[in-house]
């Protein structure tokens, strides 16, 4: 099994550092080399902001096997439905036929391909206007979905 990653090598290394008249501190230092794609610097923030999220978790007292689970249940429970989305095709939706045409013309084949291209685009698109938006959302509602 192949795992991405554009990080390709970390060297860590702890130094004795004085501040000031204080000579008990330490100093890390890391270097990392990357393969191009994302720069040293953003790759050690997006790991500082992992590990922010892991350790607030842990310290929320949410860390028990139950809350885990539980939540384990509703990620799952959002995939098989966001999995749905992609096999409804904007065909099946009771709206008027200029509203689905307008739609196919911009590449709008399944409800999921609608929520993910959004109301902000919506309102922009030739022949889709307030009223379709709203038809739209009508419909999209009876599946417990929104723009």
């Amino acid at each position: 099994m192949h795992f991405f990653s554009p990080i390709r090598r970390v060297n860590t290394k702890v130094e004795e550092a004085r501040v000031g008249r204080k000579a008990n501190f330490e100093r890390l230092i890391l270097e990392i080399w990357t393969d191009g794609s994302i720069k040293p610097t953003d790759a050690l923030k997006q790991a500082r902001e992992i590990l922010v999220e892991y350790f607030s978790y842990i310290l929320s007292g949410k860390d028990n096997k139950q809350d885990y689970q539980e939540e384990t249940n509703k990620i799952t429970e959002k995939t098989e439905i966001d999995k749905k989305l992609y096999d409804i095709i904007i065909d099946e939706l009771n709206l008027p036929s200029r509203v689905i045409n307008a739609l196919l013309r911009e590449k709008i084949e399944t409800v999921a391909d609608l929520i993910k291209v959004g109301r902000e685009k919506l309102v922009k698109m030739k022949g889709v206007g307030k009223k379709s938006i709203e038809l739209i959302e009508v419909e999209l509602k009876k599946l417990n979905v929104q723009l």
